[in-house]
């Protein structure tokens, strides 16, 4: 059994890449999109797995103002965990579609559940299946017209969650804190894949900083280990003069 284990690679869903995700969040309609929308959104904020989305209550989100701060209650792990969703960060305001899509939510809903089926504009009282959401990574694709967009699974927004904060110079205690991943093993992949160590593994092997595409963590807050309420901040400062805020 080992020796024909030898050479075998895992398939893993493809990620989005956050260019991607602007994309589809800034070009594709409202009235077709808003449940995908408000899906990818919740996915990549908080590196959902579908079953977490599924589960997912009207009552597990608390609207801050300025940000939305959302608890998955039933994980994987059996161990609760949160996340934050802010105004800024992307091309359209996120907390503004969330907003959007809940006052659609038809007032007879017998269901607790926060994803109904969204239709034409208008939002029905049936609840959202498993099935339905792990599809939504490969609508997003098919609409960005990627590749191979079969291989865009359910696990593609976690899966995308983690790379881009892997590639925003994360340390391996706060990935490992927001994809709730109890071992090591999955967040040391994705550190070994992040673009931000490549980068600083070339510079120190070549002697020198490389040129544009490089970008240096300029500041850390890292969230206390109690799971305070308050987001986590990275501001990425890069050498064409753009700043990006990420919060978690």
């Amino acid at each position: 059994m080992k020796s024909k284990s030898q050479g075998y690679k895992p398939k893993k869903s493809k990620t989005l890449e956050r260019s991607e995700i602007e994309k589809f969040l800034n070009e594709a309609p409202d009235d077709e999109y808003l449940l995908m929308k408000v899906a990818l959104i919740m996915g990549i904020s908080g590196a959902c797995r579908c079953d977490e989305l599924v589960n997912l209550k009207i009552e597990n989100i608390q609207d801050k103002g300025q940000y939305f701060h959302v608890v998955l209650p039933d994980t994987k792990t059996k161990k609760s965990r949160s996340f934050t969703i802010l105004e800024v960060g992307f091309p359209v305001n996120p907390i503004n579609l969330c907003k959007k899509y809940m006052s659609l939510r038809p007032k007879n809903t017998s269901s607790s559940r926060f994803f109904v089926f969204y239709k034409n504009g208008r939002c029905t009282s049936q609840c959202v299946g498993i099935n339905t959401l792990s599809k939504i990574p490969s609508r997003i694709a098919k609409f960005l017209k990627l590749e191979e967009s079969e291989l865009y699974t359910g696990h593609c927004l976690r899966r995308s969650s983690a790379t881009l904060l892997a590639n925003a110079g994360a340390s391996m205690t706060i990935l490992k804190r927001h994809g709730g991943w109890k071992s090591s093993t999955v967040a040391e992949g994705y550190l070994e894949e992040s673009v931000h160590n490549k980068i600083q593994i070339a510079e120190k092997i070549q002697g020198s900083n490389v040129s544009a595409s490089s970008s240096t963590i300029s500041s850390c807050t890292d969230m206390g280990a109690s799971g305070s309420n308050e987001p986590t901040n990275f501001t990425i400062t890069s050498n064409s003069k753009k700043t990006v805020s990420v919060f978690l």
